[in-house]
């Protein structure tokens, strides 16, 4: 009886297996290899995205470095303009990038990136305001359109010839809007000719949206300022009014110390060197209060047409000698002698008024020509009136206190005599 062979039993399990395996298999499953075009395709679409990401990254850091100039310089646009055009011209790959503020229908020349010194010569030469009505763009501009020459060498003469001077073969203008009206333009060119991109058409337009806000915040910033600076210069004003006020109420009686009240508060707050008050006197006037470094004799002058003083008085309007040793200097021949001594340039006078006359002026004086502003005129226009109510206060007072002194005395007069024509009844 023959035995069964262990190797032939081993062989035949493992093919029952084999089959049994290959049986359960679903053939529709099976496992293809996959092509070399579809590895290139998805390869391709790797280096996009990573392409895409790449220029996002840049994006938010180039608008994250502008908003740092905004928020660093809230009150000067001009940082911000040129940190447009650098990063405008870097990101979109420009030769040059320029930035125009319009004023008035007119595109002045505010920032741009350097080539050489010959073609930045010839671009401020060329643009530094020039108006809508003179640009090839003019009219897309003043639409809100945006503006692009693919090819300058097909292009009109003008533009041409800039561009050969300046280097470039393409450009792109963005206008920057506000409330749909056009108040800047950003220009970007290119060395080669060719169309550009819709992505970067809408990049610049983001910059000049950043750009809009940037002197929007810079209009707002200097209006709050000034407002500031107005309470400010009130406040100032009114504390002023105030001191002097106070002075005329604690001396009725005494004109003395008011107007050199006034004196010094002019002086103060017109920022002169020193501030004179003279009062008329017959046909001269009187210094009556001095105030300040400039040496000054407390004496009386002719009233006359010769010296800033005396015109005041007889115009009876401010009088405003900016520089003595110029031209307007030669209608005020006394005046300039008595400059030249105190070496003064700059002088101003107002007149005092009572009920349309000239009682007398306030006077301020600077070593330095240096003119005295429209508010600084107004605010000495404000204690000449002050003065002019505290001289008249004291004029009145003295008239009541004399008439009080008249009735008083004509009561005792009248009481004495009423004394003395008495007669008891009997006697």
């Amino acid at each position: 009886m023959a035995r069964p062979s262990r190797t032939g039993g081993k062989t035949s399990a493992m093919k029952t297996r084999k089959a049994s395996l290959i049986k359960d298999r679903n053939p529709g499953k099976i496992k293809r290899r996959t092509t070399p075009t579809a590895i290139r395709s998805k390869r391709t679409a790797v280096t996009g995205l990573g392409k895409e990401l790449k220029e996002a990254r840049e994006q938010q850091a180039a608008t994250a470095e502008i908003l740092k100039v905004i928020a660093s310089s809230p009150g000067d646009v001009q940082p911000v303009l040129e940190a447009v055009a650098e990063q405008t011209n870097r990101l979109v790959g420009g030769l040059t990038t320029v930035v125009w503020r319009i004023l008035e229908d007119v595109a002045h020349l505010a920032a741009f990136t350097h080539a050489d010194p010959a073609a930045d010569a010839a671009l401020k030469a060329a643009a530094f305001r020039m108006p809508l009505s003179s640009w090839q763009a003019g009219e897309k501009i003043r639409k809100g359109e945006v503006f692009s020459v693919a090819d300058t060498e097909r292009d009109v003469r003008s533009l041409r010839d800039l561009a050969r001077l300046r280097g470039f073969r393409s450009i792109l203008y963005i206008p920057m809007l506000r409330n749909h009206e056009p108040i800047g333009i950003i220009g970007v060119t290119r060395a080669k000719p060719g169309r550009f991109s819709d992505h970067h058409v809408q990049l610049l337009q983001a910059f000049a949206d950043q750009a809009v806000i940037a002197i929007e915040n810079a209009r707002l910033f200097d209006e709050v300022q000034a407002k500031t600076r107005d309470l400010e210069e009130a406040m100032v004003h009114l504390t002023g009014s105030a001191n002097i006020l106070s002075v005329i109420a604690s001396s009725p009686t005494d004109i003395a110390p008011v107007l050199q009240a006034i004196a010094k508060s002019a002086c103060a707050f017109c920022d002169a060197a020193d501030a004179a008050v003279l009062l008329r006197e017959g046909d001269q006037l009187r210094f009556k209060a001095h105030h300040g470094s400039i040496p000054l004799t407390m004496y009386a002058r002719p009233i006359n047409r010769d010296w800033v003083n005396g015109r005041a008085v007889i115009d009876k309007v401010p009088v405003h000698v900016r520089d003595f040793f110029s031209a307007e200097g030669d209608d005020f021949p006394q005046g300039r002698e008595m400059a030249a001594r105190r070496m003064v340039r700059t002088i101003l006078s107002v007149p005092l008024l009572h009920e349309g006359d000239a009682i007398g002026t306030i006077a301020l004086r600077r070593i330095e020509a240096h003119p005295f502003s429209d508010k600084q005129i107004a605010l000495l226009r404000t204690f000449a009136d002050q003065a002019a109510i505290a001289i008249q206060n004291v004029k009145l007072f003295d008239e009541v206190q004399a008439r009080t002194r008249d009735l008083e005395e004509s009561l005792q007069q009248q009481t004495a005599t009423a004394d003395q024509g008495y007669q008891p009844f009997g006697i």
